[in-house]
């Protein structure tokens, strides 16, 4: 007891022979201490401890895996590691390709020959139904036309006989009625042209497959427009001499003439000898 007394007694002295620290000194002590551990400068009245003063290495920051932005440029790949196995393209298998490619092609091929056959098979029938058509019209003016040439002839026969009389004698005035009533009776020929102006004017003559069967309608069709103008001439002669004439002598409701002596006017016998020779020329 006695000595750990006689200890303690000289902890106590050794205490208090210490100096005692400056109350300023160790306010501004910590700042000291930390400017001089960026300084590594020794500051104060003493120098501080090595370990205060010496500058401690920085720590190294962690590495992030961050996912860049569009702005950001993209990382570059990594470098093969050695040893590692080279990474190999896809093998293309070409065989598979061509098969594709192939029935590709084929089903092109047979939409456009189906196409083509149902074009085809489409202009035949409508080739079949001009045809038709045509050999309709063509019979129809056929039989119209055979009865005005048979009834043009009927008259320019009886209108011959007629003229004859009047060279012989002085005919009757029924005989001179008839014979007006059928110069003034003209008859005109109107072919059927509705196929053939459908097959013109919309561009489908070119279904026609034959090339002398198209000829022959052009030709057939052309034909009548010298008829038609030698009866455009028939027309306008009885419109300027004929209709005159037979309204001043003749009355067309009881179908008489005012004159029974009328076949002596030089301009009836004019009338009906032009009349004739027209009709001839037409024939």
């Amino acid at each position: 007891m006695r000595q750990r007394g006689v200890a303690g007694d000289a902890a106590v002295a050794a205490r208090a022979a210490r100096p005692r620290p400056n109350p300023v000194e160790g306010f501004a002590g910590g700042a000291r201490r930390a400017l001089s551990s960026h300084l590594d400068a020794p500051v104060g009245p003493g120098i501080l401890p090595s370990s205060w003063t010496r500058r401690r290495p920085a720590r190294p920051i962690p590495r992030c895996r961050c996912i860049p932005l569009p702005h950001d440029p993209v990382p570059q790949a990594a470098s093969p590691v050695a040893g590692a196995e080279p990474r190999t393209r896809p093998r293309i298998d070409w065989r598979n390709h061509l098969v594709e490619l192939a029935a590709v092609f084929a089903g092109f091929t047979a939409a456009f020959l189906l196409n083509t056959w149902r074009e085809e098979r489409s202009e035949r029938r409508a080739e079949h139904l001009y045809l038709r058509r045509l050999l309709l019209d063509v019979t129809l003016d056929a039989d119209s036309l055979a009865d005005i040439v048979a009834a043009k002839g009927s008259k320019t026969t009886r209108l011959a006989a007629f003229i004859e009389s009047l060279r012989d004698g002085e005919p009757r005035a029924d005989e001179a009625l008839t014979a007006l009533a059928e110069v003034m009776a003209n008859r005109r020929f109107n072919p059927k042209r509705i196929t053939y102006d459908s097959l013109t004017n919309t561009g489908s003559m070119g279904v026609i497959a034959g090339h002398a069967l198209k000829e022959a309608n052009v030709e057939y069709y052309i034909g009548f427009r010298d008829l038609q103008a030698k009866e455009a001439i028939v027309d306008e002669y009885l419109k300027t001499y004929g209709i005159p004439f037979a309204y001043q002598h003749m009355d067309i409701l009881t179908m008489t003439l005012h004159r029974p002596d009328v076949a002596r006017d030089q301009a009836f016998r004019n009338l009906v000898v032009r009349y004739l020779t027209l009709s001839n020329q037409n024939l």
